[in-house]
């Protein structure tokens, strides 16, 4: 059930005050992990056993930025004496009519600085059924990190949460739109908006674009809840019975609400199965709008079915029993891998031909070089595959495999390594790899495939399906992708 919402607004100049008092307090994401030496917030947040104790030591002290950790961070009861020797007056009395500090002298809600910005959320000890995460979580933090900051005019995010999304895009789109199902959510999101001082940001509670009808933007951020309901009927906390009935029905729906040029950025998490992968998964979604579309699925992780029950299994607490029913889970999905990345899905009106990409990423690239990867895409997807001119990149090996024959060796297998921003073994024919050194970005990929021709008696069509691989790849750029030296 739901439980009354603890948070109360006040006026714009009073949340500026408040907004004020915390933001020049000293309460920050640097001070908190160097006070807890943590290396994350995922850390200080679901902290447990020894480590939780450990923590609990480092509370105690004297300062404003940690009396602040105690009272909002923390949730501890605050004497009088310490209450009136840190907050102003004007600050107690706000705190007290927004509901930060109750009558039993704690914050009912979890309050933390992140990415800049203040979010209040639920605690883990809200008994509710409509639990509103903080967004700071690790996976949340991995799909914050994975959405296109570059300036748009409209932006929606989708099962807002504590709007944690939303109001970093605030800062670089003209029109934000949240939205929730839940709406506890709703109501987080709103008041972390004033809180913030943010006012392009409109929050409206629904069913995934249900509240957006008839709109189009330029940039659509998701995380929906992927995590596989053992009993399938858990559908807005988990992603249903498999994992993936919420983006099923994102993806359906997404081409309704994508504006031409516009992108989707995801994080998902599904299984790869027997005949289907993922991502192939996603284009059979799209049905027919496949063709008006572009899919990139940048993968993270990748894990054998049970290694990733036992962790689930593990980080719950579960007992075995719980195990054997994920074992029945995945063989009946056909599973053959659990896949964690981030995808992307582009808009491009059917002018030209589709693509669909699949590659893991090195981890520390950026969302810039995925974007870059997508854009060099695009780019060759618009041109004539002949006119290309492409150009050797760098950062790349070429391994080459011998087998011995007639007293000697001979090459039998030739394979691209790379590390960033794509991490990948990529197989090739002997000719492609002779090929590939005479890429100088001046000869023309028809004379790349006349030469092909003529080395290997190869057609032009499987040259040019060959050279787009290794532009995905990376082993070969476009001059004017290259990044500037």
């Amino acid at each position: 059930m739901a439980l009354e919402f603890p948070l109360s607004s006040v006026g714009r100049a009073d949340f500026d005050t408040l907004r004020g008092f915390l933001n020049e307090s000293g309460y920050s994401e640097e001070f908190l992990l160097a006070n807890f030496g943590a290396v994350s917030m995922h850390e200080l947040l679901y902290a447990r056993g020894a480590r939780q104790e450990a923590l609990e030591e480092r509370y105690r002290g004297d300062g404003l930025a940690l009396f602040l950790a105690r009272l909002l961070l923390g949730g501890k009861p605050m004497g009088k004496e310490e209450i009136t020797r840190y907050l102003p007056k004007e600050v107690e009395r706000l705190m007290r009519e927004t509901g930060l500090l109750n009558a039993e002298q704690r914050c009912p809600v979890l309050m933390h600085p992140a990415f800049g910005l203040l979010v209040a959320s639920d605690r883990l000890g809200y008994g509710g059924n409509d639990f509103v995460m903080s967004g700071s979580e690790g996976l949340c933090r991995q799909f914050l990190q994975y959405i296109g900051r570059s300036p748009c005019d409209r932006f929606l995010d989708i099962g807002t949460g504590a709007g944690l999304a939303a109001m970093l895009a605030s800062a670089f789109a003209r029109e934000v739109w949240a939205v929730d199902i839940v709406d506890r959510a709703v109501r987080f999101t709103e008041w972390n908006c004033q809180l913030n001082g943010l006012e392009n940001v409109r929050v409206v509670q629904g069913d995934l674009f249900a509240p957006v009808s008839g709109m189009q933007f330029d940039r659509i951020a998701s995380n929906p809840p992927f995590e596989p309901s053992l009993t399938g009927d858990v559908v807005y906390s988990c992603g249903g019975k498999d994992g993936e009935a919420i983006l099923e029905r994102l993806i359906r729906d997404l081409p309704l609400h994508l504006a031409p040029g516009g992108r989707l950025y995801c994080l998902v998490e599904g299984t790869d199965r027997e005949g289907e992968t993922l991502d192939q998964r996603v284009v059979r979604w799209l049905g027919a709008e496949a063709a008006r579309h572009d899919t990139a699925l940048f993968v993270r992780d990748t894990y054998a079915p049970m290694h990733f029950a036992m962790q689930q299994v593990v980080h719950g607490n579960d007992s075995t029993a719980v195990l054997e029913q994920w074992a029945e889970l995945y063989r009946g999905l056909k599973a053959q891998a659990v896949v964690i990345g981030h995808l992307m899905v582009q808009a491009h009106g059917g002018e030209r031909q589709s693509f669909h990409r699949r590659a893991r990423f090195h981890e520390n690239a950026a969302v810039e070089d995925l974007e870059m990867c997508l854009d060099r895409e695009t780019e060759i997807a618009r041109s004539e595959a002949g006119d290309l001119r492409p150009v050797c990149g760098t950062g790349w090996e070429l391994h080459v495999c011998h087998k011995p024959e007639g007293g000697g060796l001979r090459p039998s297998h030739y394979t691209f390594l790379t590390e960033y921003p794509l991490a990948g073994e990529w197989e090739v024919p002997e000719w492609l790899a002779r090929m590939t050194p005479r890429c100088n970005g001046e000869i023309r990929a028809e004379q790349h495939a006349q030469w092909a021709k003529t080395n290997a008696g190869v057609d032009s069509d499987e040259v040019y399906r060959h050279m787009r691989a290794l532009l995905w790849a990376g082993v070969l750029t476009l001059p004017l992708m290259e990044e500037p030296s």
